[in-house]
C-alpha cells in the first residue's frame, strides 16, 4: 500500500455515532447536569484555586521588646500619681500623637493591695502588693524560638536558712527577732530590722522567708518588634518582611497593616486590644475558666490578668493568591503574611529564678557552704526567688504559598469533561428506564441489536433489490454517468398527482438540478467502480472529472455499492466456508438425537 494511504489510515479519526433523542425531559435533565458540572469546574478554579500547587512555607521569627516614649512617660505619671488624680492619664509622644492609659493606684498601698491581691495556693499568697518602677530591659525576655515574655507581676521571695547546731532534735526560733548574721539582723527594710516568723523546718534547717509582690508599671507600653523571613521547600518563593495584616483569629478585619520591608511593631496595649483583653479584669470576666480559681478567701475568684498573666498565640501565616480565604479574588502571586492573634487565659510564668547568696562579702554563693576544709556544720545562707508572671507572646509560622501548575489546571478541565460524559450517561439511563414504552423504543435506538443470520439474509435481499433496479434501468452491461444521472433525475423529479395529472409543487430547496444530479453520479462512479476504488485504496487519490466521465459501473459494482456496510462478499464467503459449505447452524436437535 502507498505510504500516503498508510499514513491516512493510521492517523484517521475514529468517531462514535450519536443518537439525538428529542424529548424535553431529557433535554432539561442533561442541561441541568451540565450546568452543575460547569459550576463545579468554575468554582474549583476560581474559589478553590485548584490550579495552584500549594506548599507550607517555613518561617524564621526574631523579635525584641523595647521601651517607647509612652513607656517612659507612663512611668513618670505613675511616679508622681497621687490619690484622687484620676484613673487614667494621657501621654504625648514627640510626634504629637497622644494615647490614654489606665493608672494603677501606686501611691495608695491599701487600694492597690485590695485591687490585686490573690490567694493562689499555699505558699503563693499575693498580698502586700506595691508598684515597681523597672526599666524595659528588666521586664522583657526574648526566646530564640520566636516567643517574647513581658512581665506584669513579680513574686519575690527572700529565704534565710538557719542550720541548727543541735541537729534535727533542736528547735527552731519562732521568728528572726533573736537571730543575727554577725551583728546584723536577718531581714531589714530601709535599715529597719524586720521580724519574720518561721516558715518551716526540714531536718536541722530552719527556713525564714519574706515575700513581696511587685506590679511593674507601664508594661502595656512596651513595644514588640518582629522581623521574619520565609522560604519554601521547592525554593520557588523566599523573602524577608513581606506585607503583614494583623487580625484577630477568625476575623477578616485588618487591625493594623505593615508594608513590605517593614518590621511588625505592636505595643502590648495594641495586642491586648486586638484580642479583647484588659489587664485589670479577672479571668472570669473574659472567659469562664474554672480551674483558675484560687483558694481560701479567693476560692470563688479568679485573678486579674495583670497578676496571673496570659498567653497570646501569634501565628505568622504566609499566603499568596489570596489563599487566606478572606478574599474571593485570585490576587497576586507575591506572598504576604497574616498575623493572627488568639488569647489564652492561663497562669503564665517563667518559673522560679533562684539566686544563692551568702551573708559575708567575698564568700562563694553556694547553696550549701561548709567551714574550712569542708568540715563542721553548713553555714547559714540566703537564697532569693524572682518569679515572673506576665504576657507570653508565642510566635509561630505556617500558611500556604502556591505557584501556578499547568498540569493541575488541565486536570480540572479534564475532570469537567469526564463529568460531562457522566451526565450524558445518567440521562441515557433515564431515557432507557424511566419513560415506560418510550424507554423501550429509546433503548432499541441507542443499543443496536445484531443477529448473525438475519444480517447475512438482509445483505442478500439488498443485493436482489439492487440487481432488480439495475435491470429495470434497461442497461444490461454497465451504467454511464449520463445513465446514472437519468436514474437519479427520475428518483428526485417532481411527483405527479395520478388523479389530477397536475404537478405537485416542490420546494426548490428540496429539489436537485441536473448539474447537481450529475455530480452525485460522479460520486457513485468514484465509490462503486472497482478501478477507482483500488486507486483510492492504494494511493488515497480520487479520479478526476474527465476520468470519471469515461468510467462506468457494472451490475456487480452496483450491487457492491448498494450493499456496502459492515458485510461484504469476502466476509460472507469466509463465514459460509468456516461453517462448511451446505451446512447451517441449527440449535434444534434432530429427531434421532431427540429419541
Amino acid at each position: 500500500m502507498h505510504l500516503r494511504a498508510l499514513a491516512i489510515d493510521a492517523l484517521g479519526l475514529v468517531a462514535p455515532r450519536s443518537v439525538a433523542i428529542q424529548d424535553w425531559r431529557l433535554l432539561i435533565s442533561l442541561q441541568a447536569l451540565r450546568g452543575l458540572v460547569a459550576f463545579y469546574v468554575l468554582y474549583s478554579l476560581i474559589n478553590g484555586k485548584t490550579y495552584l500547587q500549594q506548599e507550607v512555607p517555613h518561617g524564621t521569627i526574631s523579635n525584641i521588646g523595647t521601651s517607647t516614649e509612652y513607656f517612659d512617660g507612663l512611668v513618670d505619671k505613675h511616679a508622681f500619681h497621687a490619690p484622687g488624680d484620676g484613673a487614667t492619664t494621657t501621654v504625648t509622644a514627640s510626634n504629637g500623637v497622644s494615647r490614654t492609659f489606665d493608672l494603677m493606684p501606686c501611691s495608695d498601698a491599701t487600694a492597690i493591695d485590695a485591687a490585686y491581691k490573690f490567694n493562689r495556693s499555699f505558699g503563693f499568697e499575693f498580698d502586700h502588693l506595691m508598684c515597681a518602677f523597672l526599666d524595659s530591659d528588666e521586664l522583657v525576655r526574648e526566646f530564640p524560638s520566636g516567643g517574647i515574655f513581658v512581665t506584669t507581676h513579680v513574686y519575690y521571695k527572700l529565704v534565710y536558712r538557719n542550720y541548727l547546731s543541735g541537729g534535727s532534735a533542736a528547735t527552731c526560733a519562732a521568728d528572726t527577732s533573736g537571730l543575727t548574721v554577725g551583728s546584723n539582723p536577718i531581714f531589714t527594710n530601709e535599715g529597719v530590722p524586720l521580724t519574720v516568723p518561721l516558715r518551716k523546718k526540714l531536718g536541722d534547717v530552719c527556713y525564714y522567708s519574706k515575700e513581696f509582690s511587685y506590679l511593674p508599671v507601664a508594661p502595656e507600653a512596651i513595644e514588640i518588634r518582629i522581623d521574619h523571613t520565609y522560604d519554601t521547600a521547592s525554593g520557588v518563593k523566599a523573602g524577608t518582611n513581606p506585607p503583614v495584616y494583623v487580625r484577630r483569629a477568625g476575623s477578616d478585619v485588618d487591625i493594623k497593616t505593615f508594608a513590605a520591608g517593614e518590621s511588625v511593631r505592636l505595643t502590648v496595649e495594641e495586642i491586648l486590644e486586638a484580642v479583647g483583653v484588659d489587664l485589670d479584669k479577672r479571668y472570669a470576666e473574659i472567659d469562664s475558666v474554672n480551674e483558675l480559681f484560687g483558694q481560701g478567701v479567693d476560692a470563688a475568684n479568679t485573678p486579674k490578668i495583670r497578676t496571673g498573666g496570659m498567653r497570646v498565640i501569634a501565628k505568622m501565616l504566609y499566603y499568596n493568591y489570596n489563599l487566606d480565604g478572606k478574599r474571593s479574588a485570585t490576587g497576586s502571586h507575591e506572598p504576604y503574611a497574616v498575623l493572627e492573634l488568639t488569647p489564652r487565659l492561663a497562669w503564665t510564668t517563667l518559673g522560679q529564678d533562684v539566686t544563692h547568696r551568702v551573708p559575708s562579702e567575698g564568700e562563694l554563693a553556694e547553696p550549701v557552704s561548709f567551714g574550712s576544709g569542708n568540715s563542721g556544720r553548713p553555714k547559714d545562707n540566703y537564697y532569693s526567688d524572682w518569679e515572673r508572671y506576665g504576657i507570653y507572646v508565642e510566635v509561630s509560622s505556617a500558611g500556604i504559598i502556591a505557584t501556578f501548575n499547568l498540569v493541575y489546571f488541565v486536570n480540572v478541565l479534564v475532570s469537567g469533561l469526564v463529568l460531562f460524559g457522566v451526565s450524558q450517561i445518567l440521562c441515557i439511563l433515564m431515557a432507557t428506564t424511566c419513560f415506560g414504552a418510550r424507554s423501550k423504543m429509546y433503548s432499541r435506538m441507542l443499543y443496536e441489536r445484531t443477529h448473525f443470520e438475519r444480517n447475512i439474509a438482509a445483505y442478500g435481499v439488498q443485493a436482489i433489490i439492487a440487481a432488480q433496479i439495475f435491470k429495470n434501468s434497461g442497461k444490461t452491461d454497465a451504467l454511464t454517468v449520463d445513465d446514472l444521472t437519468d436514474l437519479l433525475e427520475s428518483a428526485f423529479s417532481q411527483s405527479k398527482d395520478a388523479e389530477k395529472g397536475a404537478n405537485v409543487v416542490v420546494d426548490a430547496k428540496r429539489a436537485f438540478s441536473r448539474d447537481e444530479l450529475k455530480q452525485m453520479a460522479y460520486y457513485i462512479i468514484r465509490s462503486g467502480n472497482f478501478e477507482a476504488v483500488e486507486k483510492y485504496t492504494e494511493k488515497r487519490l480520487h479520479l478526476g472529472v474527465d476520468e470519471v466521465h469515461d468510467k462506468t459501473i457494472n451490475m456487480n459494482e452496483f450491487i457492491d455499492l448498494a450493499t456496502s456496510g459492515a458485510i461484504d462478499v469476502p466476509l460472507v464467503k469466509s463465514i459460509i466456508h468456516s461453517n462448511g459449505v451446505g451446512q447451517i447452524e441449527d440449535s434444534t436437535p434432530s429427531p434421532a438425537a431427540a429419541a
